[in-house]
């Protein structure tokens, strides 16, 4: 259908636009006022031009996404330590995703103990790496999924930590603030 059928079509729904704006949007200049069909049928006409990726999102390429969000998740929500983390670690890595078995995540949890570090950050920093080396990863791969995880289950408390910065350069001058720290 071209453009001139779907205005014939549809002259009695008028939306009024901006000339300039849907010139910029759409790449054609309307009347003062444009009809629905006419702006459905050039999205359309844009949406048939994009290519489309031959390639699907893989489980692979979204690995990535998902372990950040889970040890961002895990990061969040853990109040206590490397240890506490733990159970919420193997809750969500062996149980709820499903990544690596019961007898990997011991694995883990030994080796985390022996490397120097907090036992919570050098868990995600393994699993990041097994996660992704199980799926048959190259390394530069697997070395990228141990940092994102890495990354993931540090962020939340840097975030918090400058946020409590913030809030204490903003009130550092409030007599009241002062009465509570003195």
């Amino acid at each position: 259908m071209t453009i001139e059928e779907t205005e014939k079509n549809n002259e009695e729904i008028m939306v009024p636009t901006n000339d300039y704006v849907f010139k910029r949007i759409f790449g054609h200049i309307g009347n003062e006022r444009i009809t629905i069909g006419l702006i459905s049928s050039i999205i359309k006409e844009k949406i048939n031009t994009i290519k489309i990726n031959e390639n699907p999102i893989t489980e692979k390429d979204m690995i990535y996404f998902e372990l950040f969000t889970t040890f961002f998740f895990i990061g969040l929500f853990t109040i206590g330590g490397g240890y506490a983390m733990l159970s919420l670690i193997q809750t969500q890595v062996v149980t709820r995703h499903a990544w690596i078995t019961e007898s990997m995540f011991t694995d883990i949890v030994g080796i985390s103990q022996m490397t120097p570090g907090p036992i919570g950050i050098n868990s995600a920093t393994y699993i990041g790496y097994t996660v992704l080396h199980e799926m048959g990863a190259g390394q530069f791969a697997c070395i990228l999924g141990s940092f994102t995880a890495s990354f993931a289950v540090v962020l939340p408390s840097f975030l918090i930590v400058l946020a409590i910065v913030k809030a204490y350069d903003r009130f550092k001058e409030n007599a009241i603030f002062q009465g509570v720290l003195d």
